[in-house]
């Protein structure tokens, strides 16, 4: 998408509404966070209004768009939050794990739409999947739970002993989590693996530098919102020290990247907007229950099997859902 178009789509809502028309306004005012940029993140603007079309309320028509992004920026959230509090909105979509837990701390009142890549009950986002409770609900990704999944995909394409590193951001609530599910897939694989921190982006060249310190040959990168906002960084890097890399979502592949294995997250944003709209028609959170994946995709990319020098198995290629070449 171009920026001009995007622009022209949001309405300019990346930046903060003058308070004259939030008093203006008789339309319900929608918030909108997405972790990354504008650049990483901006292209699941579409699908969150295209699930809002669903259930009958289109922008500027039926509500108004409060959109914002975090940059990657963990600790930015919880004031992004704040301003979007303040600005009076009826509902509040946040696209990360983080987001959902900052926007539960600042609100009982406001209803929270969330998309979460960790398991929602766990992390105490709600009190279950089929009954949420209070003011939240959303989509879980279950990120975590396909991490061990990744890690066979990483060892298929490259077999043998070879380290394998994990890119992984440890401000990311959920790193803990993901650490000891890799480790113990890990084990299973008889795979050495060596984390690799990143949380500035001074951090990501470094890390790839102990990377090809430690020798890996294969790369499981986390989905993290901070990371996956430097993805095109990544995936040149990745090239230019030839290692083979799994990533949490089709974008990294898109952009030049070996293969990726997860749920859809355009198709997850919508779904976000689709019940942040039930919320503006009048439904309750607590009566939506979490919506979860029904369908996981593996993309690959053969081109870049090729410059990396990879016979791709054919049980990799049969299991692709798609194929770049």
């Amino acid at each position: 998408m171009k920026r001009r178009e995007f622009v022209a789509l949001v309405g300019g809502a990346a930046i903060a509404w003058p308070s004259v028309l939030h008093a203006q306004s008789p339309l319900p005012r929608i918030g909108y966070l997405l972790p990354g940029t504008m650049a990483s993140h901006g292209g699941y603007v579409p699908t969150f209004l295209r699930g809002l079309e669903e259930v009958g309320l289109v922008k500027d028509r039926n509500f108004v768009l409060a959109l914002r992004f975090a940059d990657g920026k963990l600790d930015a959230i919880p004031a992004i939050i704040g301003e979007l509090i303040g600005s009076g909105v009826s509902v509040l979509a946040v696209g990360s794990t983080g987001a959902g837990l900052a926007a539960k701390r600042a609100t009982t009142s406001i209803p929270i739409v969330f998309v979460s890549g960790d398991d929602p009950v766990n992390i105490g986002l709600v009190a279950s999947l089929a009954r949420p409770g209070g003011n939240l609900t959303g989509i879980s990704l279950f990120q975590s739970e396909i991490i061990a999944k990744r890690l066979d995909l990483v060892c298929q394409l490259v077999p043998g002993e070879g380290t394998v590193g994990v890119l992984i951001n440890p401000a990311n609530p959920v790193s803990k989590a993901d650490t000891i599910t890799v480790e113990g897939a890990a084990r299973k694989q008889a795979r050495q693996i060596v984390l690799a921190r990143v949380t500035i982006d001074a951090d990501v060249d470094t890390a790839f530098a102990s990377l090809v310190e430690s020798r890996a040959v294969g790369l499981l990168v986390q989905s993290d919102p901070f990371i996956n906002s430097r993805r095109e960084k990544i995936v040149a890097l990745a090239a230019k020290h030839a290692i083979a890399a799994n990533y949490p979502i089709r974008e990294y592949v898109a952009a030049g990247g070996l293969s990726s294995y997860g749920v859809n997250f355009g198709d997850s944003y919508r779904q976000a907007g689709t019940y942040a709209g039930k919320i503006v028609n009048g439904s309750k959170p607590a009566d939506l229950p979490v919506l979860q994946p029904t369908r996981l995709e593996m993309v690959l990319n053969l081109k870049t099997a090729k410059a990396l020098g990879l016979a791709v198995p054919n049980l990799v290629l049969a299991q692709a859902d798609e194929i770049i070449e």
